[in-house]
């Protein structure tokens, strides 16, 4: 194998330490070595440190990697079971509509998730907080203004709700036109 030349910059500090190690390897070794034999010392040198380090990395990401996996697993079928706990609250507040938050027996972080995603909403009325299902609020304002001889027809989740809203003043009834209006 012919060995082609290459030309490589290096700073003066770096060639002083480089041609400081050369003097000491000569010293050691009794025999004149090059610059080129000094750097080919030290890249080996490295190389077989770094080639322990790197496969002792690799057996432990392959540890770490087995590990992750289980607790995925574990995770996952947790997971199931918390989703299917997360659909039976929105089944429920689907069926309720409007339920006191000091009452709610799921997580504050399940809660303000269900907020931040749209499904739920809180309304303050009458210094109590009260956890409303979103799409059921969304649909009973598009109802309004609503004549007052229609709310006799209202399911009774619906007239819970427009009790919690009344209370908010969020919607009133407008006595001239016997309707219920939003504020």
């Amino acid at each position: 194998m012919e060995i082609m030349p290459k030309t490589i910059i290096v700073t003066d500090e770096v060639f002083e330490k480089l041609e400081h190690l050369r003097e000491l390897i000569e010293k050691i070794f009794g025999k004149e070595v090059s610059i080129n034999d000094v750097l080919r010392f030290l890249i080996e040198a490295r190389v077989e440190r770094f080639g322990d380090l790197i496969y002792r990395v690799m057996e432990r990401i392959d540890v770490l990697e087995k590990e992750v996996s289980e607790l995925k697993r574990t995770v996952g079928t947790r997971r199931g079971a918390a989703k299917a706990k997360h659909n039976r609250f929105i089944e429920f507040m689907k069926d309720v509509v409007v339920y006191p938050m000091d009452r709610i027996k799921v997580s504050r972080e399940r809660v303000e998730r269900l907020i931040y995603d749209g499904v739920l909403d809180i309304i303050y009325a009458a210094g109590k907080a009260y956890l409303v299902y979103k799409p059921k609020l969304n649909e009973f304002l598009s109802k309004l203004p609503l004549p007052l001889d229609e709310v006799k027809k209202l399911s009774r989740e619906e007239v819970k709700l427009l009790e919690v809203l009344k209370s908010a003043a969020l919607v009133y009834q407008d006595v001239t036109t016997k309707t219920i209006k939003k504020v």
